[in-house]
């Protein structure tokens, strides 16, 4: 969009783009997430949902889905989900503004002073929307690189989108600093296309199966290529080239955003409960969840 276009207002932008926008549910607590494609595919934060493999989705009339976990990237706090083809071909119909039908495209880094709005679910508000202004676009955190905003951010929010006076999406909400006032930061909509395109290129080579312990994606139906965690229930009568999902966590304990001084703005404690259907047995050594049938602990070793 030309950088000359008319500025909408707040609520010509949260009219525009609300609809996008979706609840995404774990067992503690609750976020927020963006349909990017018109296949489904949701952004949403990596500490949201890390360790579980799968998420219940909450779209704006009313519909719910429990959506896979298909892809996250802890390096940069964010994670895709998938709608079912029925589920994603309904949502999209009612979404204004164009989605990714393809490639992702390039994005755009906004400037310091610029204008920004927050859509999300803060402590279970659902679609709230929040303005402030960009304060920096190169901020660090533990090795990560955000976007400083003063929009207000509360639990809810985390994993919901950040959108510009023309409703362009510029960031993902990620956290917010503790003891501050207007000491925000969202993951820039570069590098979420970027990574867009990355995953879209591993789908494409046949990287389909998702491992929720370190949550890379893996060609291998029974171990992760990268961390060699168990990929726990796989469909025997699935062959490498049918594999159509990601699936489930060795280890489906989430953790928050840890950096020191830094709270994770995402979980909700009021939000409803939503089981993970995959574990169902403590390792007696780490502690960590594992299926019935596993021998070894896909986490640390032992023996179950």
């Amino acid at each position: 969009m030309s950088r000359h276009a008319k500025a909408l207002s707040a609520r010509q932008v949260f009219l525009r783009r609300a609809d996008a926008v979706v609840a995404v549910e774990v067992a503690d607590g609750m976020g927020a997430g963006v349909v990017l494609s018109r296949s489904g595919l949701i952004a949403t934060s990596h500490h949201l949902i890390e360790g579980w493999s799968h998420a219940k989705v909450r779209c704006r009339d009313g519909r719910c889905s429990a959506a896979p976990i298909v892809r996250s990237f802890r390096d940069c706090d964010l994670a895709f989900l998938q709608l079912d083809a029925a589920t994603a071909a309904d949502t999209c119909r009612g979404i204004h503004g164009a989605l990714i039908a393809d490639r992702a495209p390039a994005g755009r880094l906004p400037a310091i002073g610029e204008t920004v709005y927050a859509i999300g679910h803060p402590l279970g508000l659902d679609y709230t929307l929040t303005q402030g202004i960009v304060s920096g676009v190169d901020r660090e955190i533990e090795g990560r690189r955000f976007l400083q905003i003063d929009a207000a951010i509360n639990p809810g929010n985390s994993g919901g989108p950040l959108y510009d006076v023309h409703a362009e999406l510029v960031g993902i909400i990620a956290c917010t600093r503790l003891e501050s006032e207007g000491l925000n930061f969202a993951v820039p909509a570069v590098r979420l296309y970027q990574l867009f395109n990355l995953y879209r290129q591993e789908r494409q080579q046949g990287v389909l199966q998702y491992c929720s312990v370190c949550g890379a994606a893996s060609r291998d139906l029974h171990y992760c290529d990268h961390c060699g965690a168990l990929l726990a229930r796989i469909d025997p009568s699935l062959e490498p080239a049918e594999e159509e999902s990601a699936e489930e966590p060795a280890d489906p304990q989430p953790s928050g955003l840890e950096a020191e001084g830094v709270v994770d703005p995402g979980i909700d404690p009021a939000a409803d409960p939503v089981a993970d259907p995959v574990a169902s047995s403590a390792c007696p050594v780490c502690g960590s969840f594992c299926q019935p049938q596993q021998r070894y602990c896909a986490v640390c070793g032992a023996t179950l």
